[in-house]
């Protein structure tokens, strides 16, 4: 008999045949009276068949004779061939197909447990830039992510900020702060002398000219008050008005020198002084006034000079309001003196009215008188004759006996007195 070939076998006697090998089974040997089925990890598809075939990558048989091989389902693969299983994909891959030999995850995904057909997309506030992953990472503070399933983070821009992590969005500054670079956990409070009154600034304003901040973190500036002023931009106070000055608004950049006839002698004021009576001031911008010298005088307040005294009158004192007349018996021919001249003999030379202004008003005793013509009276001393004209009032004073002359406009004002001799 001929043994029976390689894929058929025969089991039973006395045949004129050979049977091919089923489906599923296969036979490598001549002669035999069975055939094998094929192994869990192996198909065979075809009758008669010496061999049976692997399973591709990507399917498996998990049975013997088997004519065909699973596709392995999605969430999981198989990389090898003649495999009785697959593999499920590891956490942080997926497969959403049957029949694959391996497993993915995307950048900006997650999956946290195994034999998965998707990944997760990182939510909002959180990120991941690597594949593979079984997690998302929070954004960092100061920085954000508004979309799903992203690789990256945004930094917060200038004049935002993040405290948190996690966030889907950027806060703004508040006013008052700033914040000049990107990414930034917090915003910075605007220095004294600086201000900022609006939200999500990149930096903070100085102070104008005439105002000022001495606190941080302000909205506004303060304008500077009444006596004080501020010349520069950014300062966090205003100086006081020195001593001369004053200022009476608010918000100047300088002060004003007191005007001649004024002065000051305080920082921080907003008016200046008049200057008293009896002194005065002829500068502008000073602290103080001036006494009035010896041989002057000021009745008036607020005035850049003193007056001097007029000749038959003096004044010996610093600061006065008046001069006093020459007394009788003395004279001043100068303006401004401090002092009256004596008649150069006391005994026997006088001057017989206050205010005398000449050396020539001091005479001696009455000799005699007599009256001249058109009225006018000569009175005879032993210094010389004194005449009185008819207009000027002539009287002889009964109880001391001396000649009292008038003045023409001014009946009730001695003129000057003339003495009898002894």
């Amino acid at each position: 008999c001929s043994a029976c070939a390689a894929g058929t076998f025969q089991d039973k006697e006395g045949q004129v045949s050979c049977t091919g090998c089923a489906a599923g089974s296969f036979q490598d040997q001549e002669g035999q009276s069975t055939c094998s089925a094929c192994a869990a990890g192996s198909f065979q598809d075809q009758e008669g068949q010496s061999t049976c075939s692997a399973c591709a990558a990507g399917t498996f048989q998990d049975q013997e004779g088997q004519i065909s091989c699973t596709n392995c389902v999605a969430g999981s693969f198989q990389d090898q061939e003649g495999q009785t299983s697959c593999s499920s994909c590891a956490a942080g891959s997926s497969q959403d197909k049957e029949g694959q030999v391996s497993c993915t995850g995307a950048a900006g995904s997650f999956q946290d447990q195994e034999g998965q057909s998707t990944c997760s997309a990182c939510a909002a506030g959180t990120f991941q830039d690597k594949e593979g992953q079984v997690s998302c990472t929070d954004c960092a503070a100061g920085s954000f992510q508004d979309q799903e399933g992203q690789s990256t983070c945004s930094a917060c821009a200038a004049g935002s900020y993040q405290d948190q992590e996690g966030q889907t969005s950027c806060s703004s500054c508040a006013a008052g702060t700033f914040q000049d670079k990107s990414g930034q956990p917090s915003c910075s409070e605007c220095a004294t002398g600086s201000y900022q009154d609006q939200e999500g600034q990149s930096a903070c304003s100085a102070c104008a000219i005439g105002t000022y901040q001495d606190e941080a973190g302000q909205t506004s500036c303060t304008v500077c008050a009444a006596g004080t002023f501020q010349d520069q931009a950014g300062q966090e106070s205003c100086p006081s008005c020195a001593a001369g000055t004053s200022q009476a608004l608010t918000g100047q950049t300088s002060c004003s020198d007191c005007a001649v006839g004024s002065f000051q002698d305080k920082e921080g004021q907003t008016s200046c002084s008049t200057c008293a009576v009896g002194s005065y001031q002829d500068k502008e911008g000073q602290a103080s006034c001036v006494l009035c010298a010896a041989g002057s005088y000021q009745d008036k307040e607020g005035q850049e000079t003193c007056a001097l005294c007029s000749a038959g009158s003096y004044q010996d004192n610093v600061g006065e309001t008046a001069c006093m007349l020459c007394s009788k018996g003395s004279y001043q021919d100068k303006s401004g003196s401090p002092s009256c001249n004596k008649c150069r003999d006391e005994l026997t030379y006088t001057t017989y009215i206050e205010g005398s202004v000449s050396a020539d008003d001091c005479q001696g005793p009455l000799l005699s008188f007599k009256v001249g013509k058109k009225g006018e009276t000569q009175f005879m001393t032993n210094t010389g004759t004194i005449s009185v004209k008819a207009n000027e009032q002539l009287d002889l004073n009964a109880e001391s006996g001396n000649w009292i002359v008038r003045h023409p406009n001014d009946p009730y004002r001695e003129y000057f007195i003339i003495k009898q001799g002894d």
